[in-house]
């Protein structure tokens, strides 16, 4: 049926025809209806009345003012002028009758016509007609919800797809704009409608169905939108239909920017205006994408099944559809939790192949290791006990030779592999190295992640801009971790701004907002939005639903800082404000999986409660009697810990800051989450517990039976760790502010006096004199009130020393001032005596 559809048109109309197709199809088009429209419209019951056209509503008020129809001498030219001169004569609200009894708006049924166009995916529906068909269509529609819109004051909390009626509705929202001086005053009385038309138009392709060429609404609204936007930034709009025009018309119509596609040169259509429009309807549906993207990836089928014994042949195939399906990737940022599922499902069938990669010749074992890594990355999951793998296989290689040394390594030099696909090899390699660089900060192998950030120094100018991004996050979030807050504030200077990666650009906000730069975060994420919509006008979706999920996610980041903002500013009901700014963007996104909301609450049930501990290998019955097949958690992690890792990465995937100004982000997964790894990824655990900033967090994560399982010298280092990050951090915190917690030295002030009492009463004496030194300067700070859980310090630590290391502490004990004067601090810093417990010898 379609193709004979498409078969009908002519060429001279295909392009645009599959212009505006191709926008309706990815959520980038609006239609605006016209009085002629109506005219489809079935009629309900046997009736003699008709939807009139403006000529014959001119003959109605022609008649009222007259008293008799206008013969073939008569002639009027402005409707408008007319319905003036009724209200002057008769009043507005006879005015407004004769519109309700002349336009039969209750005796006729919505057409098929009607439900056609309404059944399209139109961002909006625009009318200037008073009748309520388009509404009653809508019952008949399944495939959409559209809220209408009667009135500017609904506007703001309306959701798209919308109807909005433009000049009123029947049966009695008035004005019914008819007037001339109805038309003089609407765009200031209805500036608001104006708006969103214009504002559609910018992001839309408008379409106009149920115009003439010299219907006053149409010739209106297109002064309007010039006057607005100028001739020269107008729109191309497309006006829609059957039409007689002279070239004098068509040659206005070309000049106010309007394309007029005139199906009456379409084989059958002739004169009728129906068949135009069903035409028009039944091309864009042939235009329907069959299929989505939306339930990447499928069920993989893999042929290497069926080969025994031979991994090495089995690799090959594997690489072969793996890079297929990462091909057909849709590009989402964040691949849909169902999605994550599906794609670990497919991976893990043949993760077991990643044991064999050294039997492999070169560069096979590098293409699986490739594609498996990215799966992992899709998945949210960790590398971590596979280093060794990775390590191997990248130090196999060393695509540049002339200014990199790596023993041993295959070049491109030599006469054997001169041949291999260095181009390819160079580009996966590169990738390689920085997730196996990403995987040591989250071990805490930090002398192993200085020594590749040397080679990507090295090798800085053959790097792609998404990589010295990416490379560029990386070191912040390294120096992040170390807590070195000078240093991240160096690295985000380094990092080169570049507009055209507006997700990187919105990671860098995030960095910013969480060491205290929150207005510059806000600033970054509103250009980065606007980038990406920019684009967004310029890309259809289709399949490819990166610049959709990029705004879905940026959108949230820039929600949450907003929120801190005005928490900061004590202006409450901002938050509420802010949050509905971007509702109604996020409903039209969920379409594509793109729901940031959705994802969040997923982790928070999953990490809310307390963990269950399972088994690294799962046997599963097979459908075979007898046959039970045992499916390896090769990592050794169990499913606990994975949601908890895929947790922390998908946060950092985002550029997402746990706390920023007393406004958490998903406390209760990141709590939740700590729980999970503080015994597994400790380095990435206490980054993360620091970065929170929440006493209680502290005390529910760092008990008793935890430190009880720590090593002296282990504990020994995070201490020196701590009072270093702490004694980098004193000029911040000088600036901050103790109960705004507004920039991240004020963070560790708060946190890490708690952290450190609990680890001392483990430490070494060592330790310990460290620890009385670092709370002697801080009794005698100017900046002491902005350091919290001081108390506990004190106590635990004097707690934890000997009756003779007490005793040989007197001397130093007595240095520390005596605090009083205010009675919250003097709280926070009792006097150490308190807990001297010397027990004296008879």
């Amino acid at each position: 049926m379609y193709d004979d559809v498409i078969k009908e048109i002519p060429a001279e109309l295909m392009l645009y025809l599959n212009e505006i197709a191709e926008r309706l199809w990815s959520g980038h088009a609006a239609v605006m209806v016209g009085a002629g429209f109506s005219k489809n419209a079935k009629k309900g019951d046997i009736t003699k009345k008709k939807f009139l056209d403006w000529t014959q509503l001119g003959n109605v008020f022609y008649e009222k003012i007259y008293g008799t129809r206008p013969n073939g001498e008569q002639h009027y030219l402005n409707v408008l002028k007319l319905a003036n001169e009724v209200q002057a004569a008769f009043g507005r609200s006879v005015l407004d009758q004769i519109l309700r009894s002349q336009l039969p708006d209750k005796e006729y049924k919505p057409s098929e016509l009607h439900i056609k166009l309404m059944e399209l995916p139109w961002t909006d529906v625009f009318t200037t007609n008073y009748d309520t068909l388009l509404e009653r269509s809508c019952v008949n529609v399944t495939s959409q919800k559209f809220d209408t819109v009667i009135c500017k004051e609904d506007l703001v909390y309306s959701e798209k797809p919308r109807i909005i009626k433009l000049h009123g509705s029947f049966p009695s929202k008035r004005p019914f704009i008819i007037t001339e001086e109805d038309y003089r005053k609407y765009p200031k009385d209805f500036a608001p409608f104006v708006n969103t038309v214009q504002q559609s138009l910018l992001e839309n392709t408008l379409c106009l169905i149920g115009f003439s060429g010299n219907d006053p609404n149409f010739l209106q609204w297109i002064g309007w939108i010039q006057d607005n936007l100028g001739k020269e930034n107008s729109p191309k709009l497309y006006l829609i239909g059957n039409f007689s025009l002279s070239d004098a018309q068509k040659k206005l119509l070309e000049q106010r920017n309007i394309i007029l596609l005139d199906f009456s040169v379409c084989h059958g259509v002739n004169s009728s205006h129906e068949k135009a429009l069903e035409l028009f309807f039944d091309f864009l549906y042939s235009k329907k994408k069959i299929g989505n993207n939306l339930e990447w990836p499928k069920e993989e089928q893999l042929s290497h099944k069926t080969i025994e014994n031979n991994p090495i042949n089995e690799i090959k195939l594997v690489i072969r559809e793996w890079e297929v399906t990462r091909e057909n990737y849709p590009n989402w940022v964040i691949l849909p939790e169902d999605r994550r599922g599906v794609l670990w499902e497919n991976t893990n069938s043949s993760s077991y192949l990643i044991y064999s990669l050294s039997k492999l010749d070169a560069p096979d074992d590098l293409k699986f290791l490739f594609e498996f890594n990215w799966r992992m990355e899709r998945c949210l999951y960790p590398i971590n006990n596979l280093l060794g793998i990775y390590e191997k296989v990248i130090d196999r290689y060393n695509p540049f030779p002339n200014v990199l040394s790596i023993d041993n390594s295959i070049t491109p030099q030599d006469a054997e592999y001169k041949t291999l696909p260095w181009p390819e090899i160079e580009q996966k390699w590169l990738e390689l190295l920085s997730s196996l660089m990403r995987s040591y900060r989250e071990e805490g192998l930090i002398d192993k992640w200085n020594s590749i950030d040397g080679k990507f120094k090295i090798l800085y100018k053959f790097l792609s801009t998404e990589l010295v991004a990416k490379l560029s996050y990386e070191r912040c979030l390294c120096a992040l971790f170390l807590l070195k807050i000078t240093e991240v504030k160096d690295r985000i200077k380094e990092w080169p701004v570049n507009s055209s990666l507006p997700l990187w650009e919105a990671k860098r906000a995030g960095i910013l907002a969480e060491i205290g730069d929150i207005n510059a975060a806000a600033k970054l994420l509103e250009q980065s939005l606007s980038n990406i919509r920019k684009q967004l006008n310029l890309s259809p979706v289709s399949n490819n639903y990166l610049l959709v999920s990029q705004e879905s996610y940026v959108m949230q980041l820039l929600d949450y800082v907003n929120c801190s903002i005005e928490l900061r500013n004590y202006n409450f009901e901002g938050q509420n404000e802010n949050r509905k700014r971007f509702n109604e963007r996020w409903n039209n996104l969920k379409q594509y999986k793109c729901d940031p909301w959705n994802e969040q609450n997923l982790f928070e049930i999953k990490l809310g409660h307390k963990p269950v501990p399972s088994s690294n290998n799962n046997k599963k019955n097979d459908f075979d009697i007898g046959r039970v097949t045992t499916i390896y958690n090769f990592n050794n992690i169990d499913d606990e810990a994975l949601t908890a890792y895929s947790f922390l990465r998908y946060c950092e995937e985002l550029g997402t800051p746990f706390r920023i100004q007393n406004t958490f982000y998903s406390k209760k997964a990141v709590k939740g989450t700590l729980k999970r790894i503080v015994n597994k990824l400790p380095f990435w655990a206490f980054a993360t517990l620091i970065r929170l900033g929440d006493v209680k967090v502290v005390s529910n994560v760092l008990d008793r039976e935890y430190i009880y399982k720590m090593d002296i010298s282990g504990i020994d280092l995070l201490i020196d760790n701590y009072l270093s990050a702490i004694e980098n951090a004193f000029p911040d915190i000088a600036l901050g502010n103790r109960f705004k917690k507004d920039n991240f030295a004020i963070v560790l002030a708060s946190v890490i006096p708690e952290i450190l009492s609990r680890l001392c009463v483990k430490c070494s004496d060592n330790a310990r004199f460290k620890l009385l030194d670092f709370l002697n300067r801080i009794y005698l700070s100017e900046n002491k009130h902005k350091f919290k859980k001081i108390f506990n310090l004190t106590k635990r630590l004097i707690s934890s020393l000997s009756d003779k290391k007490q005793y040989e502490l007197l001397p130093r004990l007595l240095k520390f001032p005596i605090v009083y004067g205010d009675k919250f601090i003097e709280k926070d810093f009792p006097d150490p005596f308190y807990f001297i417990s010397i027990l004296l010898s008879p």
